[in-house]
């Protein structure tokens, strides 16, 4: 029997029983909001802007990390952790745990892990997200119906149509950096954020502006034009 969208948000209440944590919340590889649980002030509108800017640095991440397990940070009053739950459907998916300065971290570790087996089975089981994005408990507000189906359709989503495999987006920039040295993963990125995409999202149709973007970045001309036999070659080869 699939996991309804109880089952879910049993899960993620466990993690905020945490003291400490303001909110969990699961966020797919496209930065579309799952699931979440969160104290009043993390409403709905404000976990999915969190899942949308988080996936962008998660993104960032797995351009040189993609088997990443465990990502926590510190700011002025509180801490961040993520936790890869892997992918599903096709999907990565991503635990996030949002917790102020009082949070004891070896526990909320424990605490993380158990919650983060029990997701993927969970994603793994087949929820539809209609029931993810259901009633919730009578403790939480509830979300318009408007609100809610911006979530629909999450779990199990398919791969962007056309998308560049991501094995071929690190081969990219494992030749750009030959070209361009050390500041190589930052343009990269930067040259996916002027095309309004990810590594995750760039289409085989981008792929020539996205290299004459990367090529422009490169100060010497005869290294552009190497590069862009380089990239010529690896096309030929692997029919990006």
């Amino acid at each position: 029997m699939p996991p309804s969208g109880t089952d879910m948000q049993t899960i993620l209440q466990a993690t905020l029983d945490v003291a400490g944590v303001g909110a969990a919340i699961v966020f797919d590889d496209t930065g579309r909001l799952v699931c979440h649980r969160g104290h009043a002030i993390y409403d709905q509108a404000l976990c999915e802007q969190l899942g949308a800017s988080l996936a962008k640095a998660v993104d960032a991440v797995e351009l040189q990390h993609e088997e990443w397990e465990t990502i926590s940070a510190r700011y002025s009053d509180g801490k961040l952790i993520l936790r890869n739950l892997g992918s599903i459907g096709g999907s990565g998916h991503v635990l996030a745990v949002v917790a102020d300065a009082s949070l004891n971290l070896a526990f909320a570790t424990v605490a993380i892990r158990v919650a983060a087996n029990k997701l993927k089975k969970a994603l793994g089981g087949g929820a539809s997200s209609s029931a993810l994005s259901g009633t919730l408990p009578a403790d939480v507000p509830a979300q318009s119906s408007a609100t809610l189906a911006r979530s629909s359709s999450i779990l199990g989503g398919e791969p962007v149509a056309g998308a560049v495999e991501r094995a071929a987006v690190q081969d990219l920039l494992a030749i750009y950096t030959n070209y361009l040295g050390p500041a190589a993963k930052l343009v990269f990125k930067q040259q996916l954020a002027a095309l309004g995409v990810t590594s995750r999202t760039l289409r085989r149709s981008q792929v020539d502006e996205f290299v004459a973007l990367l090529a422009a970045k490169i100060p010497v001309a005869v290294r552009q034009r190497e590069f862009g036999a380089a990239i010529r070659e690896y096309r030929e080869r692997t029919l990006i």
